[in-house]
């Protein structure tokens, strides 16, 4: 809940504006109703109001987040190839930052990826190599290691997207992103275990059963 709470009297409540020690929650869909704030900023607003001060609350259906989305498509290399997307696979930037379906990734690099159940976290995984990824978190697991990502995992309509830090936190790869060209390039830093990257053009099958898709959508919801 954060270090203050402004109690509103809007009907069906308790219902009020807060802080919140959960950053990355900010913004998003995962408030019950309240407001929530950074804690500087309740702190700040706190001092500010006296009780009785009115509340005007306006909803509208402006994406706030369509403003910093350039969809134009960013092209991938991996060792200098040219990689060709599947149609279902899109790419984009958001803020500057280039973003790429983990499911490409994987394929293009020879992982195994998928859902685990128990810990609602996305799994991948190699041999002698695991990960579990939190949708919309920066907390992300690696070899039995807890870390803490730069970016989350950005997920939209149910396919789980990734940028250039959260590639090379995870994955033995470095990775160049040049924003005039919108050109992305991955190498390999070690050579991948027991596994050859495997092009994205050809058809692989799912890496989850479309039960499991439904899993993962209604878990980030």
């Amino acid at each position: 809940m954060g270090p203050r709470w402004l109690g509103l009297s809007a009907p069906g409540g308790p219902y009020g504006i807060h802080g919140n020690s959960n950053v990355h929650s900010i913004g998003t869909y995962a408030s019950d109703g309240c407001i929530r704030l950074y804690n500087k900023d309740i702190l700040w607003l706190y001092e500010q109001v006296p009780i009785g001060t009115p509340v005007m609350i306006v909803w509208n259906e402006t994406d706030l987040n369509s403003g910093f989305v350039d969809n134009k498509p960013v092209n991938v290399y991996l060792n200098n190839e040219a990689v060709t997307l599947e149609s279902e696979l899109k790419t984009f930037s958001k803020q500057g930052k280039p973003y790429i379906p983990l499911k490409l990734l994987c394929q293009l690099l020879g992982y195994n990826l998928g859902w685990n159940n128990q810990t609602n976290t996305i799994s991948i995984n190699q041999n002698g190599f695991n990960a579990g990824l939190t949708p919309n978190g920066k907390r992300a697991a690696l070899n039995g290691q807890e870390i803490y990502l730069t970016d989350p995992p950005l997920v939209l309509n149910g396919t789980t997207y990734v940028t250039k830090s959260t590639i090379e936190e995870i994955f033995p790869v470095h990775v160049t992103w040049q924003p005039a060209g919108r050109e992305l390039y991955l190498s390999f830093r070690t050579p991948p275990v027991n596994a050859e990257p495997k092009p994205a053009e050809t058809k692989s099958q799912d890496f989850l059963s479309s039960q499991k898709q439904d899993q993962i959508q209604t878990g980030i919801q």
